[in-house]
């Protein structure tokens, strides 16, 4: 679309404005205030509502000395030129509403209305605004391509999608294809019991730096583990096993060898049934002795295993904490190192506001003379722009150190200070849950002491109450009597023993940690290595799609991520322009507004190829370029500040 013609009744400030543009390129000038921006703003909020920059809604009407000049209407009309060669004349009428309440003879004003007008007839603004997304697809379209700043400052992320359906997109294969490094990354993606099922690359991270946490996690909890194990291992270097093993197989011959003496004091049958009677007692009780063992053992091992987690459960708070105090240190460091800059930019602001127009420079050091007006002009406002641009810059540095910034580190403190009195007072608490269980863990019990015990000797001594003719009773008591003592010295001795069990049980337990610790590292490590086969495959596409979309522009670049300080990738999407040494800087930051501006036009020449559509496009400050590139079938009408011109004149 090419602007035939431009007219402006009451538009912000200017009552009647008719500019012949005729499809040309343009050139107004005109000292500040003359309305260079409001014919720009005309335009824009013709088609979209907005201001020129797109900023925000734009007012139209007409402010006086005493504020808005009422009963006006305020509109604003163009005709363009279509890429058939017809014509097209748009216009948009905002005015007052005053209406009579019922009973009153005088109309009040009620609000606001917008008319719409196509080739004179009203129109609905649906009809209006379906008319406009005929030709550009959306109202943002209008602003890309009439608007040198507006892409470049839109959002990155939006601005990416826009750039790669322009572009378009690589397949996850294609890309594999391209970097032999990722030929085993196919692999890695397969979903688990699938052969043509695959996990994206983004879902395969999300859950590998999930598993890589669980993973870390159950790792440094193993070394506690261990260590555990290791103190709960009797010491047995005194004792010998070998040995203790023969003396308990000793004891047990010698009481084999009294029990048979005792079977031969007695001759009759009925004696032989009493000692049998005697024999199946003593073995009941000894494997009731053998299942209060084992009951016991079972108590005593699930205690340890709980005291065992509170401890591990306590370290990892402890870790916690050394954690959390080193973060508030940075984060203190942070604060000292903001304010002592936040100082030292205020002092840089405050010199730089005081800076006044040295009256000396309109004068020439040559000759002496009053330099010319134009001149002097001239001269005021680079010493404003640059004053103005200096602000400017010491302000967005100061961004980073604001008060705001230093309150959220100051925030972040005491969120810290928090979370470690609330790990401090779960340590309290486990340690108290901890002493609990210390007091209350099972202490070991003597099976003569039990119910069943009690129950099992009963029978024994009925039996051996039972009288027997001829019995020699004297001896047999003597040899009962020396069979019990060896069978409290066997006892001790299977104590001894049952230490060298607690031993290789521990030491098996420790064996099974070292080896999972050892799988689990492995583990990590297979995962690392799929994060970075992940991360490069990221970096092979944004590298392929940047340079895919780059061939479009001749001047301008983008960069689709930047590496981060831990080898990672971070998504962007920044505009980049040339700057003077040959380098490419971000744009609004590193770059002049010049290189800016030839940026812009480039990027919506591109643009308006890929949506099909054209719109003439206003450069305000258009005095800050010599060079303005220009693209063919692009209508520029360019913005100049010039103190010789008092209203606004087309020069060109």
């Amino acid at each position: 679309m090419k602007l035939i013609n431009m007219k402006l009744e009451n538009f912000k400030g200017i009552r009647h404005l008719e500019i012949p543009f005729n499809g040309l390129n343009r050139v107004f000038r005109g000292t500040n205030g003359a309305g260079k921006s409001t014919i720009a703003d005309a335009q824009s909020w013709l088609l979209t509502g907005k201001k020129s920059d797109a900023n925000e809604n734009l007012d139209p009407k007409t402010i006086g000395p005493e504020g808005y000049i009422h009963n006006l209407e305020h509109s604003v009309e163009c005709k363009y030129e279509l890429d058939d060669r017809s014509l097209i004349t748009l216009k948009k009428v905002f005015k007052e509403k005053y209406t009579k309440k019922r009973g009153s003879t005088t109309s009040e004003f009620s609000g606001h209305v917008v008319e719409y007008y196509m080739d004179d007839v009203p129109v609905k603004q649906k009809q209006f605004d379906e008319y406009l997304a005929n030709i550009f697809k959306s109202a943002e379209n209008i602003l890309m391509l009439s608007n040198i700043n507006y892409f470049a400052n839109m959002d990155w992320k939006k601005r990416r999608k826009i750039l790669l359906e322009m572009c378009g997109d690589y397949s996850d294969d294609y890309i594999i294809a391209n970097n032999p490094e990722l030929i085993e990354l196919k692999g890695v993606l397969l979903k688990d019991g699938t052969n043509d099922q695959y996990y994206t690359v983004d879902e395969f991270m999300k859950m590998t730096k999930e598993r890589m946490k669980k993973t870390n996690s159950d790792i440094q909890m193993i070394p506690a583990r261990i260590d555990e194990a290791s103190r709960a291992i009797p010491d047995v270097s005194s004792l010998d096993k070998d040995s203790i093993q023969n003396q308990i197989d000793g004891i047990e011959a010698k009481i084999n060898e009294l029990n048979i003496e005792k079977l031969s004091l007695s001759s009759s049958d009925q004696e032989r049934m009493k000692q049998e009677r005697i024999h199946e007692i003593q073995m009941e009780i000894k494997d009731a002795r053998i299942a209060f063992a084992d009951e016991q053992s079972k108590k005593s091992r699930k205690s340890q295993e709980n005291i065992n987690l509170l401890s591990s459960k306590i370290n990892d708070l402890q870790i916690r904490l050394s954690g959390i105090d080193s973060r508030k240190r940075n984060a203190e460091n942070d604060i000292n190192y903001m304010i002592n800059q936040r100082n030292k930019l205020l002092e840089e602001y405050k010199e730089v506001q005081m800076k006044e127009w040295d009256t000396s420079k309109e004068v020439c050091p040559t000759c002496g003379r009053e330099l010319p007006a134009e001149q002097i002009d001239e001269l005021k406002s680079k010493f404003n722009l640059d004053k103005h641009n200096k602000l400017t810059e010491i302000n967005k540095r100061g961004q980073s150190v604001s008060k705001g910034a230093i309150e959220e580190q100051k925030a972040a403190i005491a969120k810290l200070d928090k979370e470690k009195e609330i790990a401090g007072s779960e340590i309290i608490l486990y340690k108290k849950q901890l002493s609990k269980l210390e007091e209350s863990k099972p202490k070991a019990e003597l099976f003569e002491n039990t119910e069943m015990y009690h129950v099992l000797n009963q029978k024994l001594q009925e039996a051996q109450n039972m009288i027997v003719d001829d019995l020699n009773i004297a001896r047999k008591q003597e040899l009962e009597d020396d069979i019990s003592n060896l069978n409290e010295e066997k006892k001790l001795r299977e104590k001894e023993l049952s230490l060298f069990s607690t031993v290789d049980y521990q030491n098996k337990r420790i064996d099974e940690l070292k080896k999972t610790q050892k799988i689990l590292s492995e583990n990590y490590e297979k995962m690392e290595f799929e994060i970075h086969l992940c991360e490069e495959f990221i970096k092979t596409k944004v590298n392929m799609i940047t340079e895919n979309i780059n061939q479009y522009f001749n001047n301008v670049r983008f960069k689709l991520f930047e590496t981060q300080i831990n080898g990672g990738l971070k998504e962007c999407c920044d505009v980049m322009v040339p700057a003077k040494s040959g380098a490419y800087v971000p744009f609004n930051n590193g770059s002049n507004r010049g290189a800016n501006m030839n940026a812009g036009i480039e990027m919506i020449s591109v643009l308006s190829r890929y949506i099909g559509a054209e719109l003439p496009v206003f450069v305000d400050n258009a005095e800050s370029v010599v060079d303005l590139n220009s693209y063919d079938n692009m209508q520029i009408i360019k913005l100049v500040v010039d103190g010789n011109y008092k209203t606004l004149t087309m020069t060109e």
